[in-house]
């Protein structure tokens, strides 16, 4: 679902903790100027509302898939990383 949103042209993305994420809860802000985007996203945990892992990519705005499919990647690398330590 966040990755989903990371399309569209919204400054701030935030996810409910009441869905899938329901530990874990990722939220993202996205700029774009000249051709370009900026998102930066954090990992929250949500029951204690504490940030866990933040990450900021810069691309070209044609690599928008290739860049949706690393920030997926990199989240639930995060994910399993804080459920299994």
């Amino acid at each position: 679902m966040l990755l989903a949103l990371l399309a569209v042209t919204s400054t701030t993305i935030a996810v409910s903790g009441r869905n899938a994420f329901a530990h874990w809860q990722p939220a993202a802000t996205r700029r774009d100027s000249g051709g370009r985007v900026r998102i930066t996203t954090q990992l929250y945990q949500a029951a204690k509302d504490r940030q866990l892992w933040s990450e900021s990519y810069e691309r070209d705005l044609r690599d928008i898939l290739s860049l949706q499919g690393e920030v997926a990647h990199t989240i639930a690398s995060e994910i399993r990383i804080k459920v299994t330590a």
